[in-house]
């Protein structure tokens, strides 16, 4: 294409280049397209930032997306669905407004604003303590309109539910989690997803789980769902399963169950016959989940238990104590 050069000043040919680049963002490098331009004439090459383009921007998403970070337009999101303004939004997280707004404008944040953002959208009744605690900033009236918001936000979901993320769930974001801090939506969705139109039993479920999670970590540094798993006798099973299988069965009604009779002893069988929601996930961790769920499609619940009981993270834990996600680099899978 002919252009005028900035630096020779002549109309000639201008050559698109395309290549990667690593940009540092803090303790990572991230690899971004850059465009550049060469000058047919004078062989100089300069840069011209596109308007939909913005390759610091992209470098963030990316480095947000590897530390399973929350991503500016779900902070804006979250905020708006709760109908907070900005000012009231950063006086309960404790961060400045202007702070904030750098925030849903594409500002990386820091590791500590990240973690109070992410522990108020997976359980938003943090907020509400926050704001009763506000009372010269919130009226009751502000508080009851904060209060229905939550409700709808949280899509019925019951207070059970609400209960068991705040008493197991409200740990911080640690090797132990993956790295990320309990999302209970994307953990309902990967159950959707693994039990969509198929059958799984209790044992093979939990296994699933567990590969899902530290599959991810193995490949991307990080959950998806920041669920912690623990050693028991039949394999790692996320931590206080009978809990997030009640949430996903009785309280909520994500998953069906089936009694199955096996002479020797009753099975539980769990499918979901509702579409999973995939926005909620990247498309690697879509890959994830789905490789999990293939890899093991024709694995019974013993051989799958069997399986599990040769990861490092299981062989180098006791019963009862939580397996690192460090042992994710040594997954069979």
């Amino acid at each position: 294409m002919n252009k005028k050069c900035p630096f020779c000043e002549q109309e000639t040919q201008i050559e698109k280049i395309t290549q990667t680049e690593e940009m540092e963002v803090r303790d990572l490098a991230i690899p971004v397209e850059r465009e550049y331009y060469r000058c047919a004439s004078c062989g100089e090459e300069f840069e011209v930032l596109e308007e939909d383009y913005d390759p610091y921007a992209a470098a963030y998403r990316e480095y947000r997306r590897r530390k399973g970070w929350v991503q500016p337009e779900e902070i804006k999101e979250f905020r708006e669905s709760l109908g907070l303004t900005q000012k009231q939004f950063s006086d309960l997280l404790g961060i400045g407004i202007a702070t904030l707004n750098r925030y849903e404008n594409g500002t990386l944040q820091s590791e500590a604003n990240n973690q109070i953002i992410s522990l108020c959208i997976n359980d938003p009744w943090i907020l509400m303590k926050f704001a009763k605690n506000k009372k010269v900033i919130f009226s009751e009236q502000d508080l009851k309109l904060l209060n229905e918001n939550i409700e709808q936000y949280q899509n019925g979901i019951p207070q059970l539910v609400s209960d068991a993320i705040d008493r197991f769930g409200s740990y911080e974001a640690s090797i132990l989690s993956g790295g990320r801090v309990l999302d209970f939506h994307k953990f309902s969705e990967v159950a959707k997803i693994l039990c969509h139109e198929t059958s799984q039993f209790t044992t093979k479920l939990q296994k699933l789980f567990f590969y899902v999670d530290f599959k991810h970590y193995k490949e991307f540094n990080s959950s998806i769902t920041g669920m912690q798993y623990v050693h028991l006798p039949h394999g790692p099973v996320p931590d206080e399963y009978k809990t997030w299988l009640a949430a996903l069965t009785d309280w909520m009604g994500i998953l069906e169950t089936e009694k199955i009779d096996f002479d020797l002893f009753l099975g539980e069988a769990f499918t979901s016959n509702s579409d999973p929601n995939l926005n909620l996930f990247s498309l690697d961790e879509l890959n994830t989940i789905r490789y999990v769920k293939d890899f093991f499609k024709d694995f019974s619940s013993g051989e799958i238990e069997e399986f599990s009981h040769q990861e490092k993270g299981y062989l180098m834990t006791n019963k009862s104590q939580c397996i690192s996600y460090k042992y994710a680099k040594d997954l069979k899978i």
